[in-house]
């Protein structure tokens, strides 16, 4: 998807010289539709309220020469997008052979476009793709980028774009290769911020701190104490996701999506347990509390009872 387009405005600069009705037709495509739509001769018609064909077509034709309407046969049929005034600039620097592929890789979008499927749409030869390429890239035009299901192929899309998620693979990869380290990190504070809020304080043993972390001293199973069972302050994903935000353990945006996707990551790995607390909310299992309050003794059969009943 291409970004926002803006309407024509008199006298912009790089802006053609367009009639009055060239320029409303323009700005009527921009704003009617999302970047990207194609129009029907009959929408282009009911969009203008022209009733002669002809001095559409001319209005078309304007718009056309300055780059700021491309055509797209679909079938039989011929419909017309409408170009970014951004789009438009760059195209009229570039030669032919450069405008029809930097076309296709605006047309892609966030998701970009292969340099093989570029050289089936285009029908030019390989040297001259890349040619264009070297030159687009040159230019700032265009950038390469790394897609995670594909990462030997060479993609390419518009600079001012950010990949879409199924090109990146989101906040889990870095060029393309799972970011293992951040995914553990983001974990262990997951784990920690939920266990602090899943059991008080062991007797006369650590304290949890602020930042959800604990202190070590070395408890023993003795110490352990839980909850009643009418407790329902355990950590939602929504609270989760707070902490993890303002605490600035990530140096990228997470929505609830990724910060649930991570708690389940610690579900399956026994360190986190759901809890129906009015919503779905996280308690830190007995194996994650007893490694944050640092127990070097496994709970007995007996200790267990005591620990799930006090």
């Amino acid at each position: 998807m291409s970004p926002p387009q803006k309407p024509l405005q008199q006298n912009q600069p790089g802006v053609p010289q367009l009639s009055a009705r060239a320029q409303d037709l323009h700005t009527q495509m921009v704003t009617a539709h999302t970047p990207g739509y194609l129009y029907s001769q009959g929408e282009l018609q009911e969009l203008a309220g022209a009733k002669d064909v002809r001095a559409l077509l001319r209005w078309v034709q304007e718009l056309t020469n300055a780059h700021l309407v491309k055509l797209a046969q679909q079938g039989s049929a011929v419909y017309f997008g409408a170009v970014t005034l951004t789009d438009a600039r760059v195209m009229r620097t570039l030669t032919p052979d450069e405008a029809l592929v930097y076309d296709q890789i605006v047309e892609a979008g966030r998701n970009g476009i292969w340099t093989k499927t570029l050289h089936a749409r285009t029908n030019l030869h390989h040297n001259v793709v890349a040619r264009c390429l070297r030159q687009l890239e040159a230019l700032r035009h265009i950038k390469p980028v790394k897609a995670v299901t594909h990462p030997t192929r060479k993609i390419y899309m518009v600079a001012g774009l950010e990949p879409s998620l199924e090109l990146s693979g989101g906040p889990w990869f870095t060029d393309a290769e799972i970011d293992t380290e951040f995914i553990e990190s983001l974990t262990n504070v997951i784990c920690r911020f939920v266990d602090a809020r899943s059991y008080p304080p062991p007797l006369d043993g650590p304290s949890s701190n602020a930042n959800g972390s604990s202190s070590s001293g070395g408890g023993g199973t003795s110490e352990l104490r839980v909850y009643p069972a009418t407790y329902g302050d355990f950590p939602t994903v929504p609270a989760i996701a707070e902490f993890v935000k303002t605490s600035g353990v990530a140096n990228v945006d997470l929505t609830l999506a990724d910060i649930r996707t991570l708690c389940e990551v610690c579900v399956y790995d026994n360190r986190l347990e759901k809890v129906d607390n009015g919503g779905l909310g996280y308690k830190a299992t007995l194996k994650t509390h007893l490694h944050n309050i640092g127990a070097e003794v496994e709970p007995t059969a007996a200790d267990l009872v005591d620990f799930e009943y006090w």
